[in-house]
């Protein structure tokens, strides 16, 4: 059961078609884990419906714009529907929209090493403004302190962690803005696989944590 879940803000814009496409991506994925959210979503496309349906003559339907919407709610519904098979590969087992990042199959993605127990690997850019990337954090790891200077979200595909604010699941959706400090800890069962997207590299605030901001920074332009 998930505990942590877009707003109704987020499910609007998802549901409209206003998020970026990295930003739905988080919300799709999500959606693949969270059948409240589902229904949400499916519940907010009808009321869209019947909104457009129901304008007074004085303010006519762009019928384009119309389809257009009603195009992305019907697609997005059906996306939240199609749940992955219950098979034992962590790469069966990812959502549609994420195994669709790597065709190639998890171990092929550009894993790079940050720390004894962090791997990184970068997607491809789904929009200019923000970084789409895998993070695997290895059973007992822990990410060094830091903070974040624009927002990052975080959707928790396996495996799960917790920092001071609480513990992650697969399917937990998680906001951080600028400002936001934590400290992800992995338990020792189990290995924790992350999507995150974000606008901005995050910056370590540790003594020597602090040397691995120049390849976070790399990390992000490339």
């Amino acid at each position: 059961m998930n505990h942590h879940h877009p707003d109704s803000q987020w499910l609007t814009e998802y549901v409209a078609g206003t998020l970026s496409d990295s930003q739905a991506l988080c919300v799709s994925t999500h959606l693949s884990y969270c059948s409240d959210c589902g229904a949400e979503v499916a519940e907010l496309g009808a009321v869209g419906s019947v909104v457009f349906e129901n304008q007074p003559p004085s303010a006519p339907v762009d019928q384009k714009l119309f389809a257009q919407i009603m195009q992305k709610i019907e697609g997005r519904e059906m996306q939240s529907q199609d749940q992955s098979e219950p098979v034992h590969s962590p790469l069966v087992t990812m959502p549609p929209a994420i195994r669709k990042l790597m065709p190639d199959g998890m171990d092929n993605l550009p894993w790079k090493k940050l720390g004894k127990r962090i791997r990184i690997a970068t997607l491809d850019r789904l929009d200019e403004e923000r970084e789409v990337a895998l993070h695997k954090l290895m059973p007992g790891g822990a990410v060094a302190n830091h903070d974040h200077h624009g927002q990052e979200i975080t959707v928790v595909l396996c495996g799960s962690f917790s920092d001071q604010d609480g513990v992650y699941r697969a399917g937990d959706f998680i906001v951080r803005d600028t400002g936001d400090t934590h400290r992800p800890t992995v338990n020792n069962d189990e290995e924790c696989i992350c999507l995150s997207v974000s606008d901005a590299p995050v910056k370590f605030t540790g003594v020597l944590a602090r040397l691995l901001n120049p390849l976070v920074a790399y990390q992000h332009k490339h």
